[in-house]
C-alpha cells in the first residue's frame, strides 16, 4: 500500500505552478513537504485531494488512480487537514467531528452510537474531551486545529494529509500533537515549515522550490547547510543529534557572500 504522486503540472491563472512533481509515501510512514513560501507545497497537497486538479501527472492510492474513485470512496482512504476550515463556527466541537463519520453513511442517516463513541475518542486523543459542547467560534486557533484533526482522526482512513498541523500551536501542543500524528496507524504527507519539527518526525522530506521537487531521501539527506541556502538563501548550521537527526539553526546570508557554515556529527 502507498500513495504515489507521479509527474504532476498545475497551471493556475495561466501561471505553472507545478512542474513535474513526483512523490512516494510507503505504508506506515511519514513524508514532510518542505520549502519556502510559493514553492508549490500547499498546491502539490491540494492536488492530492482534489481541490485542484493536474494539468498533468496523477495521484495514486494503493495504485488506483484517484481521479477514478468516487467522493465517497476517496473519502474512505483519504483523510485531510486542511489550513482554513470553511465549516459553520455555531458549529459545536462534536458535531464537526461527527462529520468524519459522513464517508460511511447513506444519505440522511443520523448519527449511532458507534459514531458518537469514534468521535469521543477522537476528541479525547487530541485533548478535546471536554469541550465537545463548546462551538467553534468559542476556541482559540490552536483548539480548532486539533478538533480539525479530531474530525480527521473519526474518519479513520489510512491516508492523512496535513497542512501545516502546528499551525497556531504553541511549542507544547506543536509536539503533542505531532507525537500523536506519529503514533497512528496511517500514512501521513505534512506540509511543514519547522525544519527541526519536520527532521524529528518525518521519515523522508520532499524539498520544493518554484514549484519542483529540489530534493528527496531523508532528512539528513535533504537538510544539508549548502542545499537550505540555495533554497532558502540563508546560513545554516547543521549537526546531527543522538539518534542521527539533524538538527537546524538558520542565520541570515554575511553580507559579503562568505561561504563558511558549520555542520558538525
Amino acid at each position: 500500500m502507498s500513495l504515489e504522486v507521479e509527474q504532476v503540472a498545475l497551471v493556475l491563472g495561466g501561471h505553472p505552478v507545478l512542474n513535474g512533481v513526483s512523490l512516494q509515501a510507503e505504508e506506515g510512514s511519514m513524508v514532510g513537504i518542505i520549502g519556502p513560501n510559493g514553492s508549490g507545497k500547499s498546491s502539490l497537497l491540494r492536488c492530492m485531494y482534489r481541490v485542484l486538479q493536474p494539468r498533468e501527472g496523477a495521484v495514486f492510492l494503493d495504485g488506483r488512480n484517484l481521479e477514478q474513485m468516487t467522493a465517497r470512496q476517496a473519502a474512505q482512504k483519504l483523510a485531510v487537514v486542511a489550513q482554513h476550515n470553511d465549516c459553520p463556527m455555531d458549529m459545536t466541537v462534536e458535531e464537526l467531528v461527527l462529520l468524519g463519520r459522513s464517508p460511511y453513511k447513506r444519505a440522511l442517516e443520523g448519527d449511532s452510537r458507534e459514531d458518537r463513541q469514534i468521535a469521543a475518542e477522537a476528541l479525547s486523543a487530541v485533548g478535546l474531551e471536554g469541550l465537545a459542547r463548546r462551538r467553534l467560534d468559542t476556541l482559540s486557533g490552536g483548539e480548532r486545529q486539533r478538533a480539525a484533526l479530531a474530525r480527521a482522526l473519526a474518519q479513520q482512513a489510512p491516508y492523512l494529509l496535513l497542512d501545516e498541523p502546528t499551525n497556531h500551536l504553541d511549542v507544547g501542543h506543536q509536539l503533542q500533537l505531532m507525537e500523536l500524528v506519529k503514533a497512528l496507524p496511517v500514512t501521513v504527507v505534512a506540509v511543514m515549515h519547522d525544519f527541526n519539527l519536520a527532521a524529528m518526525y518525518c521519515d523522508r522530506l520532499c524539498l520544493m522550490n518554484h514549484g519542483a521537487v529540489a530534493a528527496a531521501g531523508t532528512p539528513a539527506q535533504v537538510l544539508t547547510p549548502q542545499r537550505i541556502r540555495e533554497v532558502y538563501q540563508v546560513e545554516a548550521q547543521v549537526w546531527l543529534d543522538e539518534e542521527g537527526r539533524p538538527v537546524v539553526r538558520c542565520l541570515p546570508v554575511r553580507p559579503h557572500g562568505s561561504d563558511s557554515v558549520s555542520e558538525r556529527g
